[in-house]
């Protein structure tokens, strides 16, 4: 392929740039609710069935945590994967913005006198399991 043919592939695509944000917070979204809707459906199960204690620790942890590692699986996924070139530059800058604003939901979770501890450490896990996730993604993508 020369060149100009990519150059010109390129300019027709100048489109894709902004939507990549509003693509990756949609798809993380509806995945990560997806997955949460999955998990409570297992646990219905579970308990029709008598086999599940809802107070044990997996209960939250599994409909808090897991939905969150998807959303930031997905989220930087759809990132890289929605940039026309430059995709590890554009995974890194859209993971960068979800660390700055899971930070701040954390640190509002912590410092809010409504929230009780359980909660505000459950927050915390699953903002860590948001970002842990996203940059596996990263990883992956930059050894391709």
């Amino acid at each position: 392929m020369e060149i100009n043919q990519v150059t010109q592939n390129y300019t027709y695509q100048w489109w894709r740039w902004p939507l990549l944000p509003f693509a990756s917070i949609i798809v993380a979204m509806v995945g990560s609710t997806l997955m949460g809707f999955f998990l409570r459906g297992i646990f219905w199960l579970q308990e029709k069935q008598g086999g599940v204690d809802l107070d044990s620790w997996y209960h939250p942890f599994a409909l808090y945590v897991i939905p969150a590692g998807v959303f930031g699986y997905l989220y930087a996924h759809i990132a890289c994967a929605m940039a026309p070139r430059g995709k590890v530059i554009a995974g890194t800058v859209m993971v960068t913005i979800l660390g700055i604003v899971t930070a701040l939901a954390i640190s509002n979770y912590w410092l809010s006198s409504e929230k009780s501890i359980k909660i505000s450490l459950l927050f915390t896990i699953a903002g860590f399991a948001s970002i842990i996730s996203s940059i596996v993604v990263l990883v992956k993508v930059d050894r391709k």
